[in-house]
């Protein structure tokens, strides 16, 4: 016996009225119940959910950056987006420069501007590299999965977009992350 035959028969039980005709009943049933309940399991969006500012991770992996990343996290000061809808992760490793000093510090400077700031510098996995701007297949690889856990730490957090900078991708605009949100690209 299906849910509507149960609703009938139930209806039929406790609803029957005199003067009230079968099939008003009947519209009852099929119409405004399922409506009901689709309303209470699925209540209409608040005014301040549809216009809520969504959430952005800002993904940056940093190697041997001393000299770009100023201008990488300039560009990503004087964006207009919301500051506290910013979520920044940064990961580096294998620095044979000041990158990771600069990072430390302009985290310490920032960490109470946006969302949250996460930042992380990793052993060296290739101690005995000889070019230290060579990027073979497995340095490709290495990247690709620091990537990956930026989108799994991004899904993790419920964040809305996800945005990856490389240490030579500068902001120009200011309405860079505005526009690309508002595209949904």
């Amino acid at each position: 016996m299906g849910w509507q035959q149960i609703a009938h028969s139930n209806c039929e039980f406790s609803c029957a009225q005199p003067g009230r005709s079968r099939e008003m009943e009947q519209f009852y049933l099929k119409c405004l119940f399922p409506f009901i309940l689709f309303l209470i399991a699925f209540p209409p969006l608040t005014p301040a959910a549809q216009t809520a500012t969504p959430t952005v991770l800002v993904a940056i992996i940093a190697r041997n950056a001393e000299i770009t990343l100023p201008f990488v996290l300039g560009g990503l000061e004087q964006q207009d987006y919301p500051a506290d809808k910013l979520h920044i992760w940064i990961r580096t490793d294998c620095n044979a420069d000041n990158t990771t000093s600069l990072l430390l510090k302009w985290t310490s400077m920032v960490r109470k501007t946006y969302a949250k700031v996460d930042f992380y510098e990793s052993e060296c996995w290739r101690p005995n590299e000889k070019n230290l701007f060579h990027a073979d297949d497995e340095r490709r690889q290495h990247v690709q999965s620091r990537r990956d856990d930026a989108l799994d730490y991004g899904r993790t957090a419920g964040l809305d977009f996800v945005l990856f900078l490389d240490s030579n991708a500068f902001l120009v605009e200011p309405s860079t992350i505005t526009d690309l949100v508002a595209s949904k690209r």
